[in-house]
C-alpha cells in the first residue's frame, strides 16, 4: 500500500534484492486494504506498530519485510478557530496519547 500510488521505497528496497511486486490494488486506508487482505490471497504492507494492533482482529499473519524501511512522521492539523475549543482539545489529547501508546 502506497499513498495513491504503486509505486514507492518497498519497489526499490525490492529491486535491490532482484524481487518486484504486482501491485492488484492501491487503496488509500489501511483499514480497507487489511479487509482486503483478510478476505483474498493478496498481501499488503503497514506500518508494525498498526499490524501489531490489528493482525488478531482481522486475522492477519504478520511478517517482518527482508529489509529495513525508512521511519516516518504523522502530523496533527487542525484550524486555529478549534484552538481554544475544550472538546477539540481533549480530542487532539487522546489522539496523541493513542499514536504514542
Amino acid at each position: 500500500m502506497d499513498r495513491g500510488g504503486t509505486r514507492g521505497v518497498i519497489d526499490d528496497k525490492l529491486k535491490d534484492l532482484g524481487l518486484q511486486r504486482n501491485v492488484v490494488y492501491s487503496i488509500p486506508h489501511f483499514l480497507s486494504a487489511c479487509l482486503l487482505a483478510a478476505r483474498s490471497e493478496h498481501l499488503l504492507t503497514v506500518p508494525r506498530l498498526l499490524g501489531e494492533r490489528i493482525a488478531d482482529a482481522f486475522a492477519l499473519r504478520l511478517h517482518e519485510l527482508p529489509f529495513s524501511m525508512p521511519g516516518f512522521t504523522i502530523g496533527l492539523h487542525w484550524h486555529q478557530t478549534r484552538d481554544s475549543d475544550p472538546e477539540h482539545a481533549s480530542f487532539r489529547r487522546f489522539v496523541i496519547k493513542t499514536l504514542t501508546s
